[in-house]
């Protein structure tokens, strides 16, 4: 463990459950809602790649759009 939490060890453990919980749940609900999900392109490797206007119009929907 990191020495930074040593007095606090009890708080971390704590807030790592917490946050493991949570991704579990968020993960959960995801695969109940396939519509929810995004799809994500993909290219075998070496057989060819994305433009830079593709990359850029599925990263904007991706980090900046809210469904």
């Amino acid at each position: 463990m990191i020495r930074f939490f040593r007095g606090r060890d009890r708080s971390w453990d704590m807030l790592q459950r917490r946050m493991l919980f949570e991704t579990g749940r968020y993960l959960e609900e995801g695969l109940r809602n396939s519509a929810w999900g995004v799809r994500i392109p993909r290219i075998e490797v070496g057989k060819g790649s994305f433009t830079r206007i593709f990359s850029t119009h599925f990263w904007q929907q991706v980090l900046f759009e809210s469904s």
